[in-house]
């Protein structure tokens, strides 16, 4: 008796890898993580992943988690170095280079980011 099992799935895409995480670990003791989110040609994962890690590491871990390595200066108002920061991130994502070991994912529509400690 022969059974001929035929999959159809409502999701763009099923396989065995959704999502990746890669951690860029430089030293063993850190104070915060970095997120790098822009993959190749300027893509974005998907911002369930990155609120998820986000949440995961500031609220159980405890660690502060920045978009940006540079610390903003003292004589800078916070609310001008966000602006800052944004414009940041728009020139790295403009640029279409990865901004992590995360960018090939992209390319086989895995949701994927890089977690650097500095």
């Amino acid at each position: 008796h022969q059974h001929n099992v035929s999959f159809s799935s409502p999701f763009g895409r099923v396989g065995f890898l959704i999502a990746a995480l890669v951690l860029d670990v430089k030293e063993v003791a850190f104070d915060a993580l970095m997120l790098a989110l822009e993959g190749q040609n300027g893509l974005l994962p998907n911002l369930d992943l990155a609120n998820t890690v986000t949440w995961y590491a500031s609220v159980i871990a405890r660690m502060d988690v920045v978009l940006d390595e540079v610390p903003p200066p003292p004589h800078i108002p916070a609310a001008l170095h966000e602006v800052f920061t944004l414009g940041r991130f728009m020139a790295r994502q403009a640029s279409g280079l990865a901004s992590g070991e995360h960018g090939p994912f992209s390319s086989y529509s895995i949701e994927a980011l890089t977690l650097k400690t500095i």
